[in-house]
């Protein structure tokens, strides 16, 4: 596999958020550039909040082609966003953003990647309860992908006790730091993913915090940094 070399006409796309520089998006998505000879290369931005609706103006003018976005850009990213997927405008959050005929179009995948993941370990989750922990952009893409694909519940716990779900259309509960933190029993036969980490024993000791109708423990961003 040789990478095409970098020219005066390579196309360039990237991932922004903040932090940002940890991220293995490059590494990947180089590697399938150079895989099909495209004449792409893409990068990390690290923007903080405070530069980030510049950042998503400058994009038109200087060629950016399309941006994955990361914690904590997908409210700003919505808002950037000249049109957006059904599934980002119910969430109002956005991880992908490229343009289409001079206009900025917005998606959000991380809900649908994450029922087809499921569907990949031959779980159904029609009928099945969940939890989430988190309610931030990525966990509100999983809560109303899952509420499409026919959860039955969908358990959110929020370290802040409270979350915004745009306009989806999903039953939820939503619970404070204080009773996710009280130990339900060690009975529960759930399994726990976490997307920004690998699993640890204490980690997967969370499931234990659950009770047996639970069949899975969605950890995002924010869940983490209180597991």
């Amino acid at each position: 596999m040789t990478r095409v070399p970098v020219s005066s006409s390579t196309r360039v796309a990237g991932v922004i958020g903040s932090p940002v520089r940890h991220s293995l998006s490059p590494t990947l998505y180089n590697a399938a550039f150079a895989a099909a000879g495209l004449d792409w290369v893409y990068v990390a931005f690290e923007v903080g909040a405070d530069d980030v609706e510049e950042a998503f103006g400058g994009m038109k003018a200087l060629g950016i082609v399309g941006l994955s976005v990361t914690t904590p850009h997908k409210d700003a990213a919505f808002r950037a966003a000249d049109e957006c997927s059904a599934a980002a405008g119910r969430m109002r959050a956005v991880n992908c953003l490229h343009w289409s005929e001079g206009r900025l179009l917005g998606h959000n995948t991380d809900g649908d990647g994450f029922v087809d993941s499921l569907h990949e370990a031959d779980c159904d989750p029609s009928g099945l309860s969940f939890a989430v922990l988190g309610a931030g952009g990525a966990a509100r893409s999983v809560i109303e992908a899952l509420g499409r694909a026919g959860a039955a519940e969908v358990l959110v716990i929020n370290a802040l006790g409270r979350v915004f779900m745009g306009e989806m259309d999903c039953p939820f509960r939503a619970i404070d730091n204080e009773i996710a933190a009280c130990k339900l029993g060690r009975d529960a036969q759930a399994i726990f993913v976490d997307f920004h980490a690998e699993a640890t024993s204490e980690k997967q000791s969370m499931a234990f915090f659950l009770d047996g109708r639970v069949t899975a423990v969605v950890g995002t961003q924010i869940g983490r940094a209180h597991v």
